[in-house]
């Protein structure tokens, strides 16, 4: 038996339900028919998820009461077979559904891949072809997967990319400018004069980057962001982390740096809180007209978190120093900066404007595959490898995450004139930006990079006479 918190019925489609959720955030719904609770099938569970998941959970619910707890055993009709289910098969169709701790950047995805049903014998033939159907449905959704456009409900708004804000803020792209987000920056009492000088920084060599880029939601946060320095203690229970130095918390507009964090250029602490200072310009949470206004920019697939934190460490580090290799979310850095240097359709300034699944999309049409929601799914995966205890994953299954991005860089660094010594030069230069800086704990294969370099030029017709390893 499994204890689950109640978070209030709601109407779907005429149909009466109750949502459900356990300690690790996990969704489950009962069916109510003449206040009498039900098992749902396998369709409503799955059309229930995805409507959390566009939808946002203020526009289903009626009644919000959490204090209530309740016992059971999930089970859910497929096939027409009634099946009790474990917690991981309940979160591989949670993957489907974002369960990001909204408030803080600190606080991690747990996806899954796998999960396991119990059937009697006798009925494993029926269950089994309902299960491969399911594999097919959630195939299909990672294969059709789109940018969601706005949500407008009962006092929330969600938007998805910057082209939506047009409405809510009152004003166009072309509206703010570089020199506006220096005036907020200076004329702002709750940013201290050593932090507006790495502010304005980051904004003057922003514009010699990205001089057309969508300022608007840096320019709101500016008006009213507060940087404040706290107690280790203070800044730790609001990062929800006991080693951060910093975090932005959304919910609040403010940045929390713990007393005694140094800053300055070239150390640890000085790159987190540049980091930290970066989450502004993308992140939105706020009330307009009594209306919340929440930007979801994540990606629809139910990935974001350490792409989305990757990026937001590219963006800001590189603006600052073009040559520092240190960075947060290292290793995921840096798989995501040589993606997005190889690619001719997508830059950082994309990322302010679009939500991740834009990425995943001109991933899909840069690369001509299908395979984008797989390769970010895979790289989050790794990191929850890494910083998990209780989850562990060989770290071949991971290579097909390396060969996707050795093949992107590989394209536009090797040709089939190359001498072997030229062709080697590019495959160090590709293992060096991958593994800079990598815990051992990874466990990357350098033979298996290896392996695949040759498996690439043979492919394109390079010659590798007397190539060893």
């Amino acid at each position: 038996m499994i204890e689950y918190t109640i978070i209030g019925n709601f109407q779907y489609k005429k149909q009466e339900y109750q949502a459900l959720i356990d300690d690790n955030r996990r969704y489950y719904f009962l069916k109510i028919n003449n206040n009498q609770e039900e098992y749902i099938n396998i369709n409503e569970y799955i059309a229930l998820i995805n409507e959390f998941k566009y939808k946002e959970e203020p526009l289903l619910i009626l009644n919000n009461n959490k204090s209530k707890k309740k016992k059971l055993t999930p089970k859910i009709i497929i096939g027409g077979i009634l099946i009790t289910i474990t917690l991981s098969f309940v979160e591989i169709m949670n993957m489907m559904a974002p369960r990001k701790d909204f408030y803080s950047h600190t606080t991690d995805y747990s996806n899954t891949s796998s999960y396991v049903v119990e059937v009697n014998q006798d009925e494993y033939d029926k269950a089994q072809k309902a299960l491969d159907e399911l594999y097919e449905y959630i195939e299909k959704e990672n294969e059709d997967f789109k940018v969601d456009q706005k949500t407008e409900g009962y006092k929330l708004i969600v938007i998805y990319n910057n082209d939506e804000l047009d409405d809510i803020f009152n004003n166009h792209k072309e509206d703010i400018t570089y020199d506006d987000i220096i005036a907020d920056i200076k004329n702002n009492p709750d940013i201290p004069e050593e932090y507006k000088e790495i502010y304005i920084e980051l904004a003057n060599n922003q514009r010699k980057q990205y001089p057309t880029m969508d300022l608007r939601i840096w320019h709101y946060n500016l008006q009213t962001l507060k940087i404040k320095v706290v107690p280790k203690m203070e800044m730790q229970l609001k990062a929800v982390s006991g080693t951060a130095c910093a975090v932005y918390r959304v919910d609040e507009n403010t940045i929390y740096i713990a007393e005694g964090t140094k800053l300055e250029k070239g150390t640890w602490d000085y790159q987190v809180i540049t980091h930290e200072m970066g989450h502004p310009e993308r992140s939105l949470l706020t009330k307009i007209d009594d209306k919340d206004i929440r930007c979801k920019f994540e990606s629809d697939s139910g990935h974001g978190t350490v792409v989305g934190e990757s990026m937001n460490s590219l963006i800001t580090l590189r603006s600052y120093d073009q040559d520092e290799k240190d960075i947060a979310y290292q290793f995921q850095s840096n798989m995501i900066e040589i993606m997005v240097d190889e690619m001719d359709n997508y830059t950082y300034q994309d990322f302010i404007e679009h939500n991740l699944t834009y990425f995943e999309q001109k991933l899909n049409e840069y690369n001509n595959t299908d395979e984008a929601v797989e390769m970010i799914g895979l790289l989050e995966l790794q990191y929850k490898d890494y910083h998990r205890n209780d989850f562990e994953i060989d770290e071949s299954e991971f290579h097909k995450l390396y060969d996707y991005i050795a093949n992107m860089y590989y394209r536009n660094h090797l040709n089939p004139d190359m001498t072997r010594e030229e062709a080697l030069k590019v495959r160090d230069e590709f293992i060096e930006k991958l593994t800079y800086d990598v815990p051992e704990e990874y466990n990357v294969s350098i033979e298996h990079l290896q392996e695949y370099f040759e498996t690439y030029c043979q492919s394109i017709g390079l010659s590798l006479d007397e190539y060893t390893k």
